[in-house]
């Protein structure tokens, strides 16, 4: 079972505007949401559709099933379940948060430079995202390129279990994907521009995805940088057309014509 949290954010605006979730029927609504709460307490759901009708325990037509079921990737470690990306960064999240309080409990309560930056204000975070914007376009920015939510230079840098950053999560989603140990200072460089255009539960669940579906020997931050749409819903993934292959075939086999 997984570390237990009494609840989990439900971020309703995001719901609601998910075309995914506009494109279910009110069963795999329900069974949506059943999964989600049997993720939240155990981890992971299973993979196979007997499995999946067995969390559900009341009965779900199989149109249902499939709605529901590309909200679940399977997992790319453990073929046999499955996880829904942005509940798992949520879950990140509330661990590296709880992580740092206990820590900070411990030495007399001090409010940790993590739990600082989550509570940043939008407007902070606006003020960031113009000064990026004035920067690219070569003239000075009215606010430098920091805040209180997201961090410059070695701040972003997480020092052990000392103090958590909003990199933490991200390097959380690492070792656990591939045991090793995360290249911050890489992770900073590619995701820090995502994180001031982009939600970070977004760039996180797009993270988890990428990790979840990519070998260790691949993964490097400055591709999913570069690919960022792929993982994050915004671009589907490029199909490979086998009839085009067909076509060009057929005209690699044709006489020359003239002209």
């Amino acid at each position: 079972m997984s570390e237990s949290f009494p609840y989990f954010p439900y971020y309703v605006f995001d719901y609601e505007s998910s075309q995914k979730v506009r494109a279910m029927s009110l069963e795999a609504e329900g069974a949506y949401h059943t999964l989600l709460r049997s993720q939240w307490i155990n981890g992971r759901v299973p993979a196979s559709d007997a499995g999946l009708r067995g969390c559900l325990i009341k009965p779900i037509s199989d149109a249902a099933l499939e709605q529901v079921k590309v909200c679940f990737p399977v997992d790319r470690s453990d073929a046999s379940v499955r996880f829904n990306p942005k509940l798992e960064a949520i879950r990140l999240r509330v661990r590296s948060a709880a992580s740092s309080h206990r820590e900070n409990g411990r030495k007399g309560g001090v409010i940790s430079g993590f739990t600082r930056r989550s509570r940043a204000s939008s407007d902070t975070l606006s003020e960031a995202q113009a000064g990026l914007k004035h920067r690219a376009s070569g003239s000075k920015a009215s606010t430098p390129l920091v805040d209180a939510g997201i961090p410059a230079n070695t701040e972003d840098l997480p020092t052990g279990k000392t103090r958590a950053t909003w990199l933490t999560p991200f390097g959380t989603a690492w070792a656990a994907a591939y045991g090793g140990e995360p290249p911050y200072a890489k992770l900073a460089k590619y995701l820090r521009p995502l994180v001031l255009k982009h939600p970070t539960d977004e760039v996180l669940g797009a993270w988890i995805t990428y990790l979840g579906q990519t070998g260790a020997e691949y993964a490097t931050p400055a591709r999913f940088a570069e690919t960022f749409g792929r993982w994050n819903g915004s671009h589907a993934a490029p199909t490979h057309d086998r009839r085009n292959d067909a076509t060009l075939l057929d005209f690699a086999q044709e006489e020359p014509r003239g002209v």
